[in-house]
């Protein structure tokens, strides 16, 4: 999950218009929650249906903040399954509060919208990974229902109406536009093994020995370390280690080399450095994973490029 501006791109006029579908739509539902609640007995009242959200416009809009990316797990999944326009604050529901009839006075606001793939957004059947556990032992994990669904934890207090402020729920799920996710989401990577034998994993940043409960929240209820996108984030993870092989092999010739050769050599593990790092960049899938494998691969070489210089120069 990374950071995103949500000023980058412009808010769909469908929503923002005082004569748009959207503001049509806020003063419908308010007259519907203004009802009393069905008499006992009474045929119950049909759910009032949510539409603007769903628009071209807006559509687009997230496809472009996003880079047709999800919003949580930055996964690139549109050629393969469709897209959920998510309510970061659920419309019809509150899973922790069954009374609660949602936040429907933000069904159509840009401000509470995401683009999710439906494995963050729906409650689905996973596998999912625990620290510590290797990719191979999954399939002894017990499969259970996760996912955001109509799920939204609050550290504070609950906003039950359109007026109450929103800004005093401190919510625990993080949304990638409010808060920057990598203040309480880490990861881990060890170079000494193969990522398939240390999957990769999200993990909730540690404040001495209190694990940060955004991250924690945010986690859990994503299913943010299922099976298939562990093992996604994990295959991605390989083909980066592949490039940092032929890196390390550039610093091999370089190292037995002089003059003309040497200077090529180092041109090439520079140049193939660059291919690394564009692929931190926001547009590419898993960004801020490989954003941050990348500043402990820098590490990596130059430790190794002077482990190996001191090797050379003991044995002269």
């Amino acid at each position: 999950m990374r950071n995103v501006d949500r000023g980058a791109v412009t808010a769909p006029d469908s929503l923002t218009s005082k004569t748009g579908v959207g503001s049509n739509e806020r003063t419908l539902a308010a007259a519907y929650f203004a009802l009393p609640p069905p008499v006992a007995g009474a045929t119950p009242r049909k759910k009032f249906k949510f539409l603007a959200y769903k628009g071209d416009d807006v559509i687009s809009a997230l496809k472009d903040l996003f880079h047709k990316k999800c919003a949580y797990c930055e996964s690139d999944f549109v050629a393969s399954g469709p897209a959920d326009i998510e309510h970061y604050r659920p419309k019809g529901a509150v899973q922790e509060e069954k009374t609660h009839s949602g936040y429907w006075w933000l069904a159509s606001d840009w401000t509470n919208l995401l683009y999710s793939c439906i494995d963050c957004n729906r409650r689905r059947r996973h596998r999912v990974y625990a620290p510590g556990m290797a990719l191979t032992a999954i399939a002894t994990a017990t499969i259970r229902s996760i996912g955001k669904k109509n799920s939204f934890a609050v550290n504070k207090v609950r906003a039950l109406k359109s007026g109450d402020c929103l800004d005093s729920e401190d919510p625990l799920l993080i949304d990638p536009t409010r808060r920057d996710p990598t203040q309480h989401l880490r990861w881990v990577f060890d170079f000494s093994v193969t990522p398939d034998l240390c999957p990769a994993l999200v993990q909730p940043v540690s404040h001495g020995s209190v694990k940060d409960i955004y991250g924690v929240e945010t986690i859990s209820a994503l299913a943010l370390n299922r099976q298939g996108l562990v093992e996604q984030r994990t295959k991605h993870l390989l083909d980066l280690r592949v490039l940092l092989r032929y890196i390390q092999d550039d610093i091999e010739a370089a190292l037995s080399e002089s003059g003309q050769n040497r200077s090529r050599s180092i041109a090439r593990a520079v140049g193939k450095l660059d291919d690394l790092k564009r692929k931190t960049a926001a547009t590419e899938c898993y960004s801020e994973m490989t954003k941050a494998w990348f500043i402990e691969a820098e590490r990596y070489l130059e430790n190794y490029y002077q482990q190996r210089l001191e090797e050379i120069l003991a044995g002269e």
